[in-house]
């Protein structure tokens, strides 16, 4: 951790013992019911490396000298800092699980985009070869009904004839 970022880590600690506050702001000792003004954050990019060569780094000697200068007794500026390493090592990994680079994104996305347009042409496939069986089928039940249409003219014909012909043997 950078001097500046030590600094932003004891400001609020400071506030509550009486020191400088946010941004060299004087801030009273009235115990634990003061609030400091809350810091900005510069935003700037940051690369991500794997779990397993990220490492925590900042002096927590220099903290927990900073801290027994501030009041604090060595025992609990070192209890203070181990648990500070702790927390932040703990909320690292939690964050880090979360996190995907740029171009791991970026990677995904692609992947996605072409998974996206291979579904659209099985759709499109689909679509057309659902269309040419629902066509063929279609065929296929007019040429039936045709035929059917033909037996029942035929089968018509054929009751008409043998009714004319029953009639004419009647008649004579």
């Amino acid at each position: 951790m950078t001097t500046s970022g030590l600094k932003a880590v004891l400001r609020p600690v400071r506030a509550l013992r009486g020191g400088l506050g946010v941004k060299g702001q004087t801030v009273p000792n009235a115990g634990f019911h003061v609030a400091a003004p809350l810091a900005t954050f510069d935003l700037r990019k940051v690369e991500l490396t794997p779990l397993e060569h990220r490492k925590l780094t900042f002096d927590s000697h220099g903290l927990v000298t900073e801290l027994q200068s501030s009041g604090f007794e060595k025992h609990q500026a070192e209890l203070m800092v181990s648990a500070l390493v702790t927390l932040t090592s703990a909320n690292m990994d939690m964050v880090y699980k979360d996190m995907v680079t740029r171009s791991h994104q970026e990677i995904a996305m692609q992947q996605i985009m072409t998974h996206l347009d291979s579904i659209r042409k099985d759709m499109v496939i689909l679509e057309k070869s659902e269309f040419a069986n629902l066509r063929s089928e279609n065929t296929k039940l007019k040429r039936e009904l045709e035929q059917l249409e033909n037996r029942l003219k035929e089968e018509g014909e054929k009751v008409r004839a043998e009714t004319k012909l029953d009639i004419n043997l009647e008649r004579s």
